[in-house]
């Protein structure tokens, strides 16, 4: 009988109660691991079993299903999804195909990845080549057969302020830019632009130390996030929101 190993919870709160959820998760041996989600604007959640490559999660609102199964096929990945919205259960049979193949003898390029979903009728197939020392260069290409092609570049510049660097490109949503500043103590940000929409957003986190934590009510990792969005051209107020989490 597989016995209790971990226990942990986790609360957030995002601007208002539309954004609050809470969330419980339990380990046991044999690698079995249960979780239950709860969001402040609705009164259902989502449970979840998780097992060695393997999980089932039902969400009550929506009365959606996820059955999920992973694992090696020779030299690749092969990961195996079903949905079934709405509890419509006559979409059985009507998996998502991912297969993840590494590329072994090549130089600069490091794996492959395929999706076929046959319940939204979508492909997809993406590539990964590293450049540099340590990986310092990464350069991704995309192609979904909806959403169209995608191209995304990221440097590890470590100059100055600047930790990485990061471009991302596709014929929808145009081009966005991504900064990553070096992280001061335990605080890490995160700002980005769109040049096609003038929207800029930008994300701080800090986790606070255990001892600050504790004046907090709370002995496990507490953490801060202030999220601020604006549209350069809009005539809206910029978007603020507070976040606050923690895991004991």
């Amino acid at each position: 009988m597989p016995q209790l190993v971990a226990a942990e919870e986790r609360f957030s709160f995002q601007g208002d109660q539309r954004s609050a959820f809470s969330s419980a998760n339990c380990r046991f041996t044999d690698y079995l691991e249960a979780s239950i989600v709860q969001t402040g604007s609705t009164k259902g959640f989502t449970v979840c079993f998780r097992g060695r490559g393997w999980r089932l999660a039902h969400n009550t609102v929506t009365q959606a299903t996820e059955g999920e199964w992973k694992g090696a096929v020779g030299s690749s990945t092969l990961q195996i999804l079903q949905l079934i919205p709405q509890n419509n259960f006559y979409l059985m049979g009507t998996p998502s195909f991912k297969v993840v193949h590494k590329l072994k003898g090549t130089e600069h390029c490091d794996r492959l990845e395929a999706v076929f979903d046959n319940l939204a009728r979508r492909s997809q197939i993406s590539t990964y080549a590293y450049f540099g020392a340590l990986r310092k260069h990464k350069i991704q290409w995309h192609i979904d057969s909806l959403a169209g092609p995608t191209v995304a570049c990221r440097s590890k510049v470590h100059a100055g302020p600047l930790r990485s660097l990061a471009a991302v490109f596709n014929a929808a949503t145009g081009v966005q830019l991504q900064c990553k500043p070096r992280h001061v103590g335990s605080a890490k940000a995160i700002l980005a632009a769109n040049l096609t929409s003038a929207h800029v957003s930008g994300t701080v986190k800090y986790t606070l130390p255990s001892r600050e934590g504790a004046r907090w009510g709370r002995q496990g990792k507490t953490a801060l996030c202030l999220q601020l969005a604006h549209a350069v051209y809009g005539k809206q107020a910029p978007a603020v929101n507070m976040k606050v989490e923690w895991a004991a």
